[in-house]
C-alpha cells in the first residue's frame, strides 16, 4: 500500500482531532485502496455507513 500525502483525506486525517473521525478517514482510505486494487471489502455495509458519516459530518 503505497500512501499520498498529498491526498485529501491524507491531509484532513492529519489534522482531526477526533479519534471517531479519524479512525474512520483512515479505514477509508485504506478500503479506498482495496477496492481501487478490485478486492471485496469484508464489511461493504460498515464501508458505506463510514462514507456516509464523513459526508454527512456525523459522529
Amino acid at each position: 500500500l503505497e500512501i499520498n500525502p498529498a491526498h485529501a483525506l491524507v491531509k484532513r486525517l492529519e489534522t482531526e482531532t477526533d479519534d471517531a473521525r479519524s479512525n474512520d478517514l483512515a479505514l477509508l482510505l485504506l478500503e479506498q485502496a482495496q477496492v481501487a486494487e478490485g478486492a471485496q471489502l469484508d464489511d461493504p455495509a460498515a464501508f458505506v455507513q463510514r462514507v456516509n458519516r464523513v459526508i454527512l459530518g456525523m459522529d
